[in-house]
């Protein structure tokens, strides 16, 4: 048992400290919600479980990502993460200004838009890459 605990170590540190990292965000959000904070003050108002789904994105990204080097690995959930997190805002923006309401979107709204929607594009990557696939799980 020892042995299996420094290898991970030794072999792939980054992988190990950013899965600990996504179970300490994951326990430190559940404990939040469940004290009556959802919203994290510190992180402009940030929802709690936003932050539960980036820390289960980042272990599932290490565990299927296993075959890769410890840095492709990390880096692949990092980039993941980040678009998540774009997507997540882009679509809240467009089903605000532009389905059903077809509100005007101010132009600064606009920009923000636009940026998000190509920072969330850096997903693609992990697809090119062959990093990431879609399968039936995918969709539901």
């Amino acid at each position: 048992m020892e042995n299996i605990n420094l290898q991970i170590l030794v072999k792939r540190p980054l992988s190990l400290i950013s899965g600990v990292l996504a179970l300490l965000l994951i326990l430190h959000e559940v404990i939040q919600i469940a004290s009556g904070e959802l919203y994290q003050r510190s992180l402009h108002f940030v929802d709690g479980t936003t932050l539960i789904e980036l820390g289960f994105l980042a272990l599932l990204g290490l565990f299927t990502l296993r075959d890769q080097s410890d840095l492709q690995a990390v880096s692949s959930i990092l980039v993941a993460g980040l678009s998540f997190i774009f997507i997540y805002e882009a679509i809240y923006k467009w089903s605000f200004y532009l389905t059903p309401f077809r509100f005007p979107m101010p132009p600064a709204e606009l920009r923000e838009f636009i940026i998000q929607t190509g920072i969330a594009a850096t997903i693609l990557t992990g697809f090119a890459n062959n990093f990431f696939s879609l399968k039936k799980w995918t969709l539901v």
